[in-house]
Parts: C-alpha cells; sequence; structure tokens
C-alpha cells in the first residue's frame, strides 16, 4: 500500500494538472534534438521531481521507472568512506551529495566522471545520453560547484545533469548560465483544489470545499503536504462532513513548537538543559537539524514582541550554516594529507607548479584530492608569477611546488618578487629522502659535492622563514608555524618536504584548532572592531587626534600594504566619517573606490598630473597608509612632503614626523582613529586647495578623454590621425572596464599607461611595480584568473595588458590557462620591441628590438589540434586603427569574455604615456648621476 501523494503522482507531462504551459514547452524539449542540462527551481511541494520524472519517461520511455535503490561508497583522499544512497536505472541516477556535507565534491567528482564515461546499454534508447539528476543543488558547497562546472563543459556528448534546487540564489553563475531555468512555482488554490479532488474522486468519496481549503491552508503552497494532511485527516475521520474537523500537524512539529514555547517561558541552567535534552530527541528521530531550527524560529517570531524579532531571526541565519558541521579528521592522517588539510582551511583552491621525480608522490596527494585544482605550469618561474597573481587576487596564500635544485631555482625570481611586493607564498620543494642526504649521495640536481643545504640558503635570502621536515614528530609544527609567518608578514616561506616522508601519518588533532591571531591576512584576522588599545597605542591616537584638530588640509595616501594586509574597508570608513581627500600610489592602486566623490588622484611625487601633486604637497596632514617607499612609486625619490607633517601607519609599526613607535601597526591604531576622527566636523578646507581640487578634477578628466581625431594634435602630426597612439589607447581602454574586472598591468608601457585611468568600482589592479620583472603579468593572469574564477564573481573578467618584448619572456602559460578553461583578455601591445628601455636609454639600440612573432597562430599553437565537435575556447583579434580598436571593444559578444581572446594592438615605436615618458627622463638622470 503507498501513500496517495506516491499513488497518484502523474507520470505523464500531460497529466498533471496544473502549470499547463510548463508542461508543453517541457514536452517539446523533451522531443527535441538538443537537450540542455536543466536546473529546476522552486519552492518545496511544488511539483518539481514529479515534473522531472515526467520529462525523463518522456525522453527514456517507462524503462525509467524500472528503479534500483542502492548505495554507493564514495572515498575522500584521507580514505574516509562516505555512504550515498542512490535511485537510479539503465538511463539516470539521482542522489543527493549534500548529503555528506563537506565531502560532497567527492561524490559529484567521482559519479559524474564514472557516468560520464561509460555508454547507453539501451541501443534502442531514443536518447544516446545518460541523466543525472542533483537533488538540493542549491546546498552544494562552492567546491562541489565548480567540479560540477567542469564537468558539464567536459562531458557534454554522453551526459545531462538535471539540477534540483529551492533557490538559485545559492547556485555560482557559471551553473547557471549553462544550464535551462525551470522555475516550477508553488500552484495557486484553485489548481490545489482540482488535484485534491482528483484524488477523492480516485480514492471514491466526496472532498467538502470547507474542508478542501482547511488542507490548503495548513499545506502553505505546499501541494504535497497538501495530499499527506488529506490522507492523514482522512485516515483521522472518515466523515470529513464533520463540523468539529481539525487538520493533524506531524509529531515532529508539534513537538518542536513545545520546545520553542518552553524556551520563551523561561531561560535559566535548569531550562537549557531540558531544552537541550528534547533537541538530542529531535535529532535522534533523523530530524534535520536545519528543518528543527527553521521550524522553531518561525514558532518563536509568531510569538514575541516586534523588537525581539530582529534578534531571533539574526542568530537563527548565524546557526543555520552550523547545524550540519564537518565530521572530524581520523585521529592519524599523512604529513601529506595534514598539510594540504590546513590549505584547505585557508581557502587555497589551486596550487601552481611543475612536476618533478622528488614531488610525484605529493603531488597524488593533490591530484587524489576534489579540494584543490593543479595547474601544471609550463616552467616553475611561470609557476612563480602565476602564484603571485593568485596571491594578489584571492588576497590569501598561494602555494607553489616545485622540486629539488634545478625546479626550486627555476622559480626564484618570482619568489623573490612576492617577498618584494609583500605577498603570502608557500614554497614546497620536493627533496630527496633523509637517508640519502645523511650519507651525503651524490645525487642528480645537485652540485656534485654531496651538500644539500645550498638551494636552501639562497631561498632563505628571498623569504621571511625556511623549515625543514626530517621527522614525523614535529612536522605538524614546522607546517603551521610556516604558514603563520607567511601571513602575519604576507611573504614567502620555504619549505623542504623529503620524499621518505609524504606518507608517514601524524596526529591530526591541531587541524581541529584554527591557526592563532592575530595575523595580518584579513581572512584570519580577528574583526577590527574587537580590538582593544593599550597605553601606547592611546599615546599614538592622542597625537594623530591633536594634528588632525589643528589641520585644515588633511589628506589619505593609500598605497600597497593598505590592500596587502586587508585595510581597505577601513581606510575607505575613515574616509567617509571624514569626508578626507584621498589618493593612490601606483602601488595602490584601485585599492579605494576610484569612483568615489572624494578620490582625488594618483600621486607619483614628479611624476604625477600636476595639479595633484600640488594638493597632495600642501596638504599640512598626510595620513599615510601601508606605504612602500620605492622609486618607481615614488617618481624616483620626488616627493614633496613636510614629513614633521606625515603619519605612517603600517603593518608593523606607526611613525609620526620624525618619531617611530615599533610593534604598533595600523589594525591597533585605524579602528579607533575612525571613531575618534568621526566626531569632528568634516574639514573645509584652504581656498588654495579648494581651487586647486577643481584644477585636478580637470586635469584628471582630460587625462581620460579620448582625444578628438578632428584635433591636429602633436601624436596626430607624429604618427597619423587613424593611428592607436598611447594617448588615444590608455582613455579608450578605460572605457571599457567593468565593475569587478581584474586588470593586470606589465611592468613597461602599460604598468604606467593605466596610471591616469580611474578603475571602476570593485575592480582589482595588479602592477609589479617594485620587483618590475619583465613577462611577470602573463604568469600572474594565470593565478588571478583561476583566483577571480573561485571567488563570489566567478563571472567577472580578467585583462592583461602586456607588450610584445614581455610576452616572449612568459608566453607558455597561455597553454596553461586554455588547458585550464580560462577565458582572459590578453591585449599585445604590439610596439616592436623594449618601448620603456628605449625610453630610458638605446632608442635606437639593437638590444632593444626583439624577433616578431605571428601573433595570429599563437593560440592555435597552444590549443592543440581541435576536437570533433567541440566549440573553440579562444579567438585571435588584431587591430591596426582606431575604428578598428572601437569596433571589437564595442562589440557585445567581445564584451562577454566568454573565450580567452588574444588582441593584437598595432602601436609605433618611439611612442609612450605621459608618466613613463616622465619616469624614464627621472630614471635616466639617477642612472647617470
Amino acid at each position: 500500500m503507498s501513500l496517495w501523494v506516491d499513488k497518484y503522482r502523474p507520470r505523464q507531462l500531460a497529466d498533471l494538472h496544473y502549470h499547463s504551459a510548463l508542461s508543453d514547452r517541457l514536452s517539446s524539449l523533451a522531443g527535441s534534438s538538443d537537450f540542455p542540462h536543466i536546473l529546476f527551481y522552486g519552492p518545496s511541494g511544488a511539483g518539481k521531481k514529479t515534473r522531472i520524472m515526467c520529462v525523463l519517461r518522456e525522453l527514456f520511455g517507462s524503462g525509467v521507472e524500472k528503479l534500483k535503490i542502492d548505495q554507493r561508497v564514495f572515498i575522500t583522499p584521507s580514505k574516509r568512506k562516505l555512504d550515498v544512497n542512490v535511485v537510479q536505472s539503465n538511463y539516470h541516477i539521482e542522489l543527493t551529495p549534500s548529503d555528506v556535507g563537506q565531502y560532497d565534491r567527492v561524490v559529484i567528482s567521482d559519479i559524474l566522471k564514472e557516468i560520464a564515461q561509460t555508454q547507453q546499454v539501451d541501443l534502442n534508447a531514443k536518447q544516446k545520453f545518460k541523466v543525472v539528476i542533483i537533488n538540493s543543488a542549491d546546498s552544494l558547497s562552492r567546491d562541489a560547484q565548480a567540479a560540477l562546472r567542469r564537468t558539464m563543459e567536459k562531458y557534454m556528448g554522453n551526459l545531462r545533469i538535471i539540477l534540483c534546487a529551492e533557490s538559485t540564489s545559492q547556485i555560482i553563475g557559471p551553473i547557471r548560465s549553462r544550464c535551462l531555468l525551470v522555475r516550477v512555482g508553488a500552484p495557486s488554490e484553485e489548481e490545489m483544489t482540482t488535484v485534491l479532488n482528483h484524488v477523492a474522486k480516485k480514492e471514491k468519496f466526496h472532498l467538502p470545499s470547507s474542508v478542501a481549503q482547511k488542507i490548503i491552508d495548513e499545506s502553505d503552497g505546499n501541494l504535497r503536504k497538501a495530499i499527506l494532511v488529506f490522507e492523514a485527516l482522512k485516515m483521522q475521520s472518515p466523515d470529513l462532513s464533520s463540523p468539529s474537523l481539525e487538520t493533524a500537524k506531524p509529531d515532529w512539529e508539534v513537538y518542536c513548537a513545545k520546545v520553542a514555547d518552553s524556551i520563551l517561558e523561561k531561560q535559566d541552567p535548569e531550562r537549557l538543559l531540558e531544552v537541550r535534552s528534547r533537541l538530542y530527541e529531535l535529532l535522534s528521530h533523523c530530524i534535520p537539524p536545519v528543518l528543527v531550527l527553521k521550524t522553531m524560529t518561525e514558532r518563536m517570531v509568531e510569538r514575541v514582541d516586534e523588537s525581539l524579532k530582529p534578534e531571533i531571526i539574526h542568530w537563527a541565519a548565524f546557526y543555520l550554516p552550523r547545524s550540519d558541521m564537518p565530521a572530524a579528521y581520523p585521529d592519524q592522517i599523512s604529513i601529506s594529507e595534514y598539510l594540504l588539510a590546513r590549505l584547505n582551511q585557508l581557502k587555497v583552491k589551486t596550487i601552481f607548479g611543475v612536476p618533478g621525480d622528488f614531488n610525484l608522490e605529493f603531488l597524488d596527494y593533490i591530484e587524489a584530492s576534489p579540494d584543490f585544482t593543479w595547474a601544471g605550469n609550463a616552467n616553475e618561474l611561470n609557476a612563480s608569477y602565476a602564484a603571485d597573481g593568485y596571491a594578489r587576487v584571492s588576497k590569501g596564500l598561494a602555494v607553489l611546488v616545485t622540486t629539488f635544485g634545478v625546479g626550486e631555482l627555476s622559480a626564484l625570481c618570482g619568489v623573490a618578487g612576492m617577498m618584494s611586493e609583500r605577498l603570502p607564498l608557500l614554497h614546497i620543494v620536493g627533496v630527496p629522502n633523509n637517508k640519502l642526504q645523511s650519507q651525503k649521495a651524490l645525487l642528480h640536481h645537485t652540485l656534485g659535492d654531496g651538500g644539500f643545504n645550498e638551494f636552501e640558503d639562497m631561498s632563505a635570502k628571498i623569504s621571511a622563514h625556511t623549515g625543514k621536515l626530517t621527522r614525523a614528530e614535529n612536522a605538524g609544527q614546522i607546517i603551521d608555524d610556516l604558514i603563520k609567518v607567511a601571513l602575519r608578514e604576507c611573504r614567502p616561506v620555504y619549505l623542504t618536504f623529503p620524499t621518505d616522508l609524504f606518507h608517514v601519518k601524524i596526529s591530526s588533532a591541531a587541524l581541529n584548532t584554527e591557526l592563532p591571531t592575530p595575523l595580518s591576512a584579513p581572512f584570519v584576522c580577528p574583526p577590527l572592531d574587537t580590538i582593544k588599545t593599550t597605553p601606547a597605542v592611546e599615546d599614538v591616537l592622542n597625537k594623530v587626534v591633536q594634528m588632525y584638530k589643528d589641520s585644515v588640509d588633511p589628506i589619505v595616501l593609500v598605497d600597497a600594504c593598505a590592500s596587502r594586509f586587508g585595510m581597505e574597508r577601513a581606510v575607505q570608513e575613515l574616509v567617509e566619517k571624514t569626508d578626507m581627500t584621498f589618493y593612490e600610489t601606483p602601488m595602490g592602486k584601485a585599492t579605494m573606490d576610484e569612483t568615489h566623490p572624494n578620490y582625488g588622484g594618483c600621486y607619483i611625487g614628479a611624476n604625477s598630473l600636476p595639479s595633484v601633486r600640488q594638493l597632495v604637497e600642501k596638504a599640512d596632514l598626510v595620513l599615510s597608509m601601508g606605504a612602500l617607499l620605492s622609486d618607481f612609486n615614488t617618481g624616483s625619490f620626488s616627493y614633496s612632503l613636510d614629513s614633521s607633517r606625515v603619519v605612517e601607519l603600517h603593518s608593523d609599526h606607526v611613525k609620526i614626523g620624525y618619531a617611530t613607535y615599533p610593534g604598533i601597526s595600523f589594525r591597533d591604531v585605524l579602528p579607533h582613529l575612525i571613531e575618534k576622527l568621526g566626531q569632528f566636523p568634516a574639514k573645509k578646507g584652504s581656498d588654495a586647495a579648494n581651487k586647486a581640487e577643481g584644477e585636478a578634477a580637470e586635469q584628471r578628466k582630460e587625462a581620460v578623454e579620448v582625444p578628438n581625431t578632428t584635433d591636429d594634435s602633436e601624436d596626430d602630426k607624429r604618427f597619423g590621425k587613424t593611428t592607436i597612439t598611447q594617448k588615444h589607447l590608455w582613455p579608450r581602454l578605460g572605457k571599457f572596464l567593468q565593475e569587478y574586472d581584474v586588470v593586470i598591468a606589465e611592468t613597461g608601457t602599460s604598468a604606467f599607461g593605466v596610471l591616469d585611468i580611474p578603475y571602476p568600482k570593485n575592480a582589482v589592479a595588479l602592477a609589479q611595480v617594485l620587483w618590475g620583472a619583465i613577462g611577470w603579468s602573463v604568469g600572474a593572469t594565470l593565478g588571478a584568473a583561476a583566483a577571480a574564477r573561485e571567488s563570489a564573481q566567478p563571472d567577472r573578467r580578467t585583462i592583461l595588458f602586456v607588450g610584445d618584448g614581455s610576452l616572449q619572456l612568459t608566453i607558455q602559460e597561455i597553454g596553461t590557462m586554455l588547458r585550464r578553461g580560462l577565458s582572459p583578455y590578453i591585449f599585445v601591445l604590439n610596439n616592436d620591441g623594449y618601448e620603456i628601455e628605449r625610453q630610458i636609454h638605446g632608442v635606437k639600440a639593437v638590444y632593444n628590438d626583439i624577433q616578431p612573432y605571428n601573433h595570429s597562430l599563437i593560440l592555435d599553437l597552444f590549443a592543440g589540434p581541435p576536437k570533433e565537435g567541440q566549440a573553440l575556447k579562444h579567438k585571435f583579434h588584431k587591430v591596426a586603427t582606431r575604428d578598428e580598436l572601437d569596433a571589437l571593444l564595442n562589440n557585445k559578444e567581445f564584451q562577454s569574455g566568454n573565450v580567452l581572446n588574444l588582441i593584437e594592438v598595432m602601436m609605433p615605436r618611439d611612442d609612450a604615456p605621459r608618466a613613463l615618458l616622465t619616469q624614464a627622463e627621472l630614471t635616466s638622470n639617477a642612472n647617470s648621476s
């Protein structure tokens, strides 16, 4: 005997009594030759699963109803067994991966790969693909959804995915964009009445309209619940015409209401223990904790005063995600698993590097884990550049894996760049086993002298700390200590990992405790509003407050380390509370919202726009945030600021005038400074400053305006009116940028060209201003695009501006981008060689020339042979005139960024952006002095 909800479930789309137009569209879709992935969404009990099964029957016939219930076992990288119930036929399989919590990616990856690699067993079937139904898709973790997204693209030929969810809000954009979205709304009261009367007719009795209305009111739009209530009511009271008829609530719902009432009745330790006992009882009867919490919340909200309702809803929302906490780690895990578990806790998703014989078995753990993607770079130098870009966009730890000697040394230029520019990196080097090292064996990749410490000594000079794993007893502690240093100092750390320790087991107990705070990285820092003052901090605050009270034209100057150490929001709040104008340096670009009315421009000393320089250098108080006073960041040290009126806030000290306060960081000072300075009226500024601000605004506006081709400018006279010049290019590209774009500017022409362009809100700017390695940007683009795809805005665009010379150094990483399905824009500025060097010295020198490449062949070369039936994931464009550039940038398909676009922009030699011309002169003078 089956329940009515199953007994009278329609088997054909035509049999459904509501949403007939939707049924017709689904029927037409099932009969077409181009059946897509589908996402069914709508409230619980609206009939999503019923429609899915009806669609499957139209696709494959009655065979889909020959179901088998099975229990599948999946194994995690830590050898944990996951039991998942599945329902399947010869044509489909249905499961709920979110039931296993944090391990849902394992289930997604394994089951989809297995199904996709099998062929349809029924050769007479209407369709040749199989269908995977994923229930509760909106409960999948972001990692599981990322794995699902890749599978949807890879196995489209013999696999279709049908997702079932209550809402699309928790489903990432790339999945939504690859599915046909089908909303199944709750049936209307009239439609529910029709269904209930249909059931009553089949059961051969009359349903009074008043009883039908009671059932509908009780079910709150949930058709499944309505039919279940109807059946329970009929069994309870066969005579439905009785005036005293009442609908019965499920026992668990009544019990939840009693628990909620008891909480409201009294709040004391005795009642707390009583409520805890009742909650355990509900859980022991398999009532899902989320359902318990929601039901109790609804009950309490109904019964409390209006003032308490927001508080109850707040804490319910706080604890809902915690109602399904991940399981603990096994007691003993390998050192490799311990290391990867720590990285997973820190939200590292992509690991960069190159395989080598001393790291291969460690890479097995990475490949087996559903939590990580192995980038697989073309060489170690490129991998280190990619790690740099990843750290900048993710605002967290990047990880690089190389092999002993030849591999690690190849990466050192990129690692040094991260040391220079304050970026956190864990560099893991697979080294020979401890026994061979102790024997001083003459192994390959050594210097042939029996030594094994030389390469570590080299890395120590460009690392905040180094660590060697030599035994199991302290391995976990060494790993944790290294990671803490990398995050605290925002710099690389170096770890040697010998081959004989990869599989050795250690205790996992430390993993159940988060890494201690305070740390500098924003995702492991204590909230700013929890930081307490000390007497030393109070002394600093009093001095700064007095300087602010005495000032007329105070400003904020934002530099690199404000971004590196996650202080953007705090600085933005300071600006909002005080109404101060803020400026950025080249290394601080896009740290703040450059569309904000208080944005004053980019300050680079003598390399600034004239009015911007005047405003900054005449300010009577400069609050400098995270300064890195390098040559290119300061216009070759041409700052002209009164040091007695400058307050520098750093990650490890504060400087006021000529006095330094060690051990005090901007994290200690800023929260209280916001509060104290926000109490004063906004500074109106001097008349001279206000006039200069108007002039600066005009200069910034002029700098971003695309030149009018009807004007007889010097550029037009030199190069022609149709030529794409530097003065034309950068303002035009500035208009192409969108909110959330990730913009990478190569060291050289590009890094200087972007300085006068105001970036859109929430854009991210990447430039290696201090270290300045040419070729850095191509590898960094790979890492930046990977981090962007893992972010809360996975569809955000990644845009690279690189010269034809710099591209040649690291061009192989375009192949890795294609391999990993990334789709950045790569604008190649072809000005026939190294223009930045020409501007500094050697305008006609042959050493600044390069071998020209045929850029139109690059993408096909790195993409490999085309696969039959697979659309190209890349496109080449070449623009040589301003009209061609405009047409391309205005093209809607091009703007979408769905494929990797390589754009060759033909530009004249001996042309450079304003900022580069000035900096080249400053650098040339500095070099010759």
